[in-house]
């Protein structure tokens, strides 16, 4: 309708007004209708803190996308969150719906290709089970935990002038602790929040355990790129400590977490000999 045209023409012109400089760009090929990948901005050598944007960039790399990541903020994005694409004018919000566009309109290749119904079906109860569950566990660790929001101050908000900088920071906090209030994990204790992220991961090593990937397949499917995108995202950052030792502490997804960063981010150094050396201290400990 004309009237949705005029919305969408008048976010496109909102999202310009907001762009900073691209990024990065990964497989560039001429000829080819690349896709704009907004995420928040972040160092050339590490993941996303973001696990949704983490997401989608490892679906992109996946798949062999091209794509130029940008670097922008949420008060600037469609449904006020990160990640979106643009592509050939059409801008999709969110990691599900922007990869459901890319593999419905050909541009990325299915990963789930091979797998059948009932495969499919696993696939998506374990994404609910990790991005509902798992992932709100995180947050609240992140943001509720007193001492991990001030290193999380500390290392996020280090740009924003120091008089505005307690506001800012108590502002965002009041937003992430309402939203997973009202979801449900923030109602919970320290200890059932712990419990709860516990019985998950070891629910992921169960069912990773003697397996390349997730259902047993030789290449990565979708459900691979959520799990590696969601263990692997925190693992450098200092205000996640209490996730990153489970995670650390399970060889299962240290190996796993491993292959997935060697095939598509070998830039990420610095994860990479981190878990270079906790697979040898795990070693050692199993020897």
């Amino acid at each position: 309708t004309t009237t949705q045209a005029t919305t969408q023409t008048q976010t496109i012109s909102l999202i310009n007004q907001h762009r900073l400089p691209t990024s990065s760009s990964f497989r560039m090929t001429e000829g080819n209708s690349r896709v704009e990948f907004y995420g928040f901005p972040k160092s050339e050598d590490v993941p996303f803190v973001s696990a949704f944007c983490h997401k989608l960039e490892t679906f992109l790399r996946a798949t062999s996308t091209p794509y130029d990541r940008r670097s922008t903020m949420s008060n600037s994005a469609p449904k006020g969150k990160l990640p979106y694409i643009v592509h050939n004018g059409n801008v999709v919000p969110d990691s599900h719906f922007a990869i459901r566009y890319l593999v419905d309109n050909g541009i990325s290749s299915d990963l789930d290709s091979n797998l059948n119904d009932t495969q499919r079906a696993d696939s998506r109860a374990w994404q609910s089970y990790i991005e509902e569950k798992l992932y709100p566990c995180l947050v609240k660790q992140r943001w509720g935990d007193d001492q991990n929001f001030a290193v999380l101050t500390e290392d996020m908000m280090s740009s924003v002038p120091w008089m505005i900088r307690p506001l800012l920071a108590w502002w965002v906090r009041r937003g992430v602790i309402n939203t997973i209030w009202a979801q449900g994990i923030g109602r919970h204790s320290e200890s059932e929040v712990n419990s709860l992220m516990e019985n998950a991961l070891n629910d992921v090593v169960t069912k990773l355990e003697g397996k390349k990937y997730f259902h047993g397949t030789e290449e990565m499917t979708e459900i691979d790129v959520i799990l590696y995108s969601f263990l692997s995202s925190s693992l450098i950052s200092r205000f996640d400590p209490q996730y990153n030792e489970s995670v650390l502490s399970k060889p299962v997804l240290v190996e796993y977490v491993k292959r997935i960063t060697q095939k598509l981010f070998p830039e990420y150094e610095s994860l990479l000999e981190k878990l270079e050396i906790i697979m040898g201290e795990n070693f050692y400990l199993v020897g």
